[in-house]
């Protein structure tokens, strides 16, 4: 049934009112974790920690991950996400509530989950915050070109 699913690189359960830790664990047994690279969780408003710990281990390939609006995340996921995801580059939690700026900064500033794209809107950005995140990603292009430079 994998050998099926080879071609599935990205999911989209958008506002998917429904989805439960059954659901997810249908998934999982299916194997659909280990081919997808894209999945869009916007707006579930099931969604939770736990649930989201679940699908970090599952699908360990994925690149984009949007969880936007989905409200009862919080920076446990973030943390999991630390861990988990080494091909992350871009993720959305704009509209997370219970996640804060500092917890963004810190995501993107794990070497493991390399960021190009953030989007977090709605998340009571300051300007202090805002400037954390951009001098992080200052200090990582001037790395690189110091690196690109010494090779």
């Amino acid at each position: 049934q994998s050998q099926s699913l080879k071609g599935l690189g990205a999911l989209s359960l958008h506002n998917c009112a429904n989805l439960s830790t059954k659901t997810l664990n249908a998934m999982y047994d299916a194997n659909v974790g280990t081919c997808l690279g894209v999945l869009d969780l916007t707006g579930v408003s099931s969604l939770n920690d736990d649930m989201f710990v679940g699908i970090v281990e599952h699908c360990p390939l994925i690149q984009r991950l949007s969880v936007k609006n989905c409200r009862k995340i919080t920076n446990r996921s973030l943390r999991r996400l630390e861990q988990g995801l080494q091909h992350l580059t871009a993720i959305d939690v704009g509209g997370c509530f219970n996640l804060l700026p500092a917890d963004i900064v810190q995501l993107a500033s794990n070497s493991n989950t390399p960021l190009s794209e953030i989007h977090a809107s709605g998340l009571q950005w300051t300007d202090s915050s805002l400037h954390s995140l951009l001098h992080l990603y200052q200090s990582n292009n001037s790395n690189s070109n110091n690196n690109s430079h010494h090779r």
